[in-house]
């Protein structure tokens, strides 16, 4: 059975893991795939796949890495 706390901690870990995110900005992208995981759910999809689709949106470990770079770069530019 589908545990969205265990997929979202398990997410979240990978991101942690690399030190070019920083704490906070986890919490923020977090955020938003909770956010996004509710309102589809509001629309009657179920948790699991609302996940999925959530994770779609974010993209790929890569392209989360490339935009955070750009948003992180722009932070202290």
């Amino acid at each position: 059975m589908f545990d969205l706390e265990k997929a979202i901690a398990a997410w979240r870990r990978s991101l942690e893991c690399n030190r070019t995110f920083r704490r906070e900005d986890v919490d923020e992208l977090e955020q938003h795939v909770r956010d996004q995981v509710v309102g589809l759910m509001r629309y009657g999809v179920p948790e699991e796949e609302a996940f999925r689709r959530a994770m779609e949106e974010m993209g790929d470990y890569g392209s989360v890495e490339d935009e955070y770079q750009k948003v992180y770069w722009g932070k202290i530019g």
